[in-house]
């Protein structure tokens, strides 16, 4: 059997998605940043029993929203890299050859399950920001403050923390901007 060679079309699809991968989640940071500064200020707010400005909760629902539109445009991207996987497998099929790497040494395949990974652990992510705007901010409304001080520090300490974006979920979007020569 012979080798399929990808066609420059595919690469360049594959190219653009790393690219707008990587875009969407230089936002993510950004607004995860942000939206720890303004659930700070919430919380803050709630343990010295103050008010808290209806801008500052507009302002986490906004980042709430950011990321979840991140999530959106990630699970697109992942369509577009499935779509191209079965683009490539079918094409190889039809001419009877066996895929090869299509960069340096990823094959379609495992572009799609980089990305799927990586979907995976940044839509767990934005669950867990969800509840932790929506816990921070029902506290707030409670008037009563039911909501210790180390319960509401662990709130901001899982929001900083990004507990399901692991080092391996940073390596494997490494790993694709390497592969497709964007770093």
């Amino acid at each position: 059997m012979t080798h399929a060679k990808p066609d420059d079309l595919t690469l360049r699809r594959l190219r653009e998605c790393c690219t707008q991968l990587h875009s969407c989640l230089l936002i993510w940071r950004e607004t995860k940043a942000s939206g720890l500064r303004t659930a700070t200020t919430i919380v803050n707010a709630s343990l010295a029993h103050c008010s808290v400005s209806i801008t500052a909760l507009q302002a986490l629902n906004d980042s709430v929203q950011t990321l979840c539109n991140c999530v959106k445009t990630i699970s697109s991207l992942t369509g577009n890299v499935q779509a191209v996987h079965r683009l490539v497998c079918k094409r190889s099929s039809q001419l009877g050859h066996v895929e090869q790497p299509l960069f340096h040494t990823l094959s379609s395949l495992n572009f799609v399950c980089h990305f799927e990974q990586i979907l995976s652990a940044y839509s767990q992510e934005l669950c867990l920001c969800q509840l932790l705007a929506n816990n921070v901010q029902s506290n707030d409304a409670q008037a009563q403050y039911s909501e210790d001080k180390d319960t509401l520090m662990t709130y901001l300490s899982a929001w900083k923390h990004e507990i399901y974006v692991t080092e391996q979920t940073r390596l494997l979007l490494e790993a694709l901007l390497v592969e497709t020569d964007l770093r």
